[in-house]
């Protein structure tokens, strides 16, 4: 197997592409949930609204892991290049 850094900086953009639709997904989640939170308490459905919490909260965290993930490969996208010009 050979190291092609043009196929690979193309599978690192289309991976980042990915995670960027992937967080706008749950950022519209994350917005939808917290109105849905908050119609929960007004109608006095305490322990459904806490259900929704966990949900609003895991889904807070999944969406900073992908942050991390895309800079991470943003950071390995630029080496690729740093290593090709040097081949």
């Amino acid at each position: 197997m050979k190291f092609e850094p043009e196929r690979l900086k193309v599978q690192i953009k289309l991976a980042i592409a990915r995670l960027s639709n992937t967080q706008v997904r749950y950022r519209n989640t994350i917005g939808s949930r917290r109105k849905e939170i908050a119609d929960q308490l007004q109608a006095g459905n305490e322990d459904r609204a806490r259900v929704l919490t966990k949900y609003l909260i895991r889904d807070d965290y999944l969406n900073e892991a992908h942050e991390m993930i895309q800079l991470a490969l943003d950071d390995l996208l630029r080496s690729v290049q740093l290593i090709a010009t040097e081949k």
